[in-house]
Protein backbone atom coordinates (compact mmCIF):
# COMPACT_ATOMS: atom_id res chain seq x y z
CA UNK A 1 0.00 0.00 0.00
CA UNK A 2 2.81 2.37 0.80
CA UNK A 3 4.37 1.87 -2.63
CA UNK A 4 1.10 2.85 -4.36
CA UNK A 5 0.87 6.02 -2.29
CA UNK A 6 4.50 6.82 -3.00
CA UNK A 7 3.93 6.41 -6.76
CA UNK A 8 0.86 8.67 -6.65
CA UNK A 9 2.85 11.30 -4.76
CA UNK A 10 5.67 11.15 -7.32
CA UNK A 11 3.15 11.42 -10.17
CA UNK A 12 1.46 14.44 -8.58
CA UNK A 13 4.82 16.15 -8.07
CA UNK A 14 5.79 15.51 -11.68
CA UNK A 15 2.43 16.78 -12.97
CA UNK A 16 2.68 19.92 -10.84
CA UNK A 17 6.20 20.57 -12.06
CA UNK A 18 5.21 20.13 -15.71
CA UNK A 19 2.16 22.40 -15.37
CA UNK A 20 4.20 25.08 -13.58
CA UNK A 21 6.70 25.15 -16.45
CA UNK A 22 3.90 25.22 -19.03
CA UNK A 23 2.18 28.17 -17.40
CA UNK A 24 5.44 30.08 -17.12
CA UNK A 25 6.30 29.47 -20.78
CA UNK A 26 2.78 30.10 -22.12
CA UNK A 27 2.84 33.88 -22.32
CA UNK A 28 0.53 33.97 -25.37
CA UNK A 29 -2.27 32.15 -23.50
CA UNK A 30 -2.45 29.33 -26.02
CA UNK A 31 -4.90 26.48 -25.42
CA UNK A 32 -3.44 23.49 -23.60
CA UNK A 33 -3.50 20.07 -25.26
CA UNK A 34 -3.57 17.51 -22.44
CA UNK A 35 -2.99 13.80 -22.96
CA UNK A 36 -3.64 11.09 -20.40
CA UNK A 37 -2.72 7.43 -20.76
CA UNK A 38 -4.32 4.78 -18.56
CA UNK A 39 -3.71 1.05 -18.62
CA UNK A 40 -6.31 0.39 -21.35
CA UNK A 41 -7.22 3.72 -22.94
CA UNK A 42 -5.88 7.13 -23.95
CA UNK A 43 -7.59 10.49 -23.65
CA UNK A 44 -6.80 13.90 -25.15
CA UNK A 45 -8.41 17.23 -24.29
CA UNK A 46 -8.03 20.75 -25.59
CA UNK A 47 -8.40 23.05 -22.59
CA UNK A 48 -8.72 26.84 -22.47
CA UNK A 49 -6.96 27.81 -19.23
CA UNK A 50 -8.37 31.34 -19.20
CA UNK A 51 -11.98 30.19 -18.98
CA UNK A 52 -11.22 26.76 -17.50
CA UNK A 53 -13.32 25.04 -20.14
CA UNK A 54 -12.67 21.95 -22.25
CA UNK A 55 -12.97 22.89 -25.92
CA UNK A 56 -12.56 19.42 -27.47
CA UNK A 57 -11.97 15.91 -26.26
CA UNK A 58 -11.24 12.57 -27.89
CA UNK A 59 -10.48 9.16 -26.47
CA UNK A 60 -10.00 5.59 -27.52
CA UNK A 61 -13.36 4.88 -25.89
CA UNK A 62 -15.16 6.75 -28.70
CA UNK A 63 -17.35 4.59 -30.92
CA UNK A 64 -15.13 5.18 -33.96
CA UNK A 65 -12.11 3.55 -32.30
CA UNK A 66 -13.46 1.24 -29.65
CA UNK A 67 -12.90 -2.49 -29.99
CA UNK A 68 -14.37 -4.80 -27.33
CA UNK A 69 -11.91 -6.50 -24.96
CA UNK A 70 -8.88 -4.87 -26.59
CA UNK A 71 -6.07 -2.85 -25.06
CA UNK A 72 -6.35 0.48 -26.84
CA UNK A 73 -3.30 2.09 -25.20
CA UNK A 74 -0.52 1.46 -27.72
CA UNK A 75 1.53 3.49 -30.21
CA UNK A 76 -0.63 2.68 -33.23
CA UNK A 77 -3.77 3.84 -31.48
CA UNK A 78 -1.96 6.95 -30.26
CA UNK A 79 -1.42 7.97 -33.88
CA UNK A 80 -5.08 7.19 -34.69
CA UNK A 81 -6.17 9.26 -31.70
CA UNK A 82 -4.08 12.18 -32.98
CA UNK A 83 -5.73 11.87 -36.40
CA UNK A 84 -9.17 11.93 -34.74
CA UNK A 85 -8.20 15.04 -32.81
CA UNK A 86 -7.00 16.80 -35.97
CA UNK A 87 -10.29 16.00 -37.71
CA UNK A 88 -12.22 17.49 -34.79
CA UNK A 89 -9.92 20.53 -34.74
CA UNK A 90 -10.51 21.17 -38.44
CA UNK A 91 -14.26 20.92 -37.92
CA UNK A 92 -14.24 23.41 -35.04
CA UNK A 93 -13.52 27.13 -34.78
CA UNK A 94 -10.13 26.60 -33.12
CA UNK A 95 -7.16 28.00 -35.06
CA UNK A 96 -4.64 25.20 -35.71
CA UNK A 97 -1.93 27.53 -37.02
CA UNK A 98 -1.83 29.54 -33.78
CA UNK A 99 -0.53 26.49 -31.93
CA UNK A 100 -1.06 24.72 -28.64
CA UNK A 101 0.88 23.92 -25.48
CA UNK A 102 1.37 20.16 -25.08
CA UNK A 103 0.72 18.94 -21.55
CA UNK A 104 1.84 15.36 -20.95
CA UNK A 105 0.76 15.39 -17.30
CA UNK A 106 2.69 12.92 -15.18
CA UNK A 107 3.64 10.76 -18.18
CA UNK A 108 7.19 10.67 -19.46
CA UNK A 109 7.66 11.95 -23.03
CA UNK A 110 8.34 8.51 -24.44
CA UNK A 111 6.48 5.77 -26.30
CA UNK A 112 2.76 6.47 -26.63
CA UNK A 113 2.99 10.12 -25.65
CA UNK A 114 5.78 10.75 -28.15
CA UNK A 115 3.90 8.86 -30.90
CA UNK A 116 0.83 11.02 -30.24
CA UNK A 117 2.82 14.27 -30.36
CA UNK A 118 4.73 13.24 -33.50
CA UNK A 119 1.50 12.30 -35.29
CA UNK A 120 0.06 15.71 -34.42
CA UNK A 121 3.13 17.49 -35.76
CA UNK A 122 3.06 15.45 -38.98
CA UNK A 123 -0.55 16.45 -39.59
CA UNK A 124 0.29 20.14 -39.31
CA UNK A 125 -0.61 20.98 -35.70
CA UNK A 126 1.91 23.30 -34.06
CA UNK A 127 2.84 22.16 -30.55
Amino acid sequence: MASILRKRLIDEKRKTKVRKKLRAANRQNLPRLYMHVSNKHMYAQLIDDLSGATLLSVSTMDAAMRKPNANMANKDNAAKLAAMLVEKLKGSSVDIQKGFVFDRGSSIYHGKVKAFADALRESGVKI
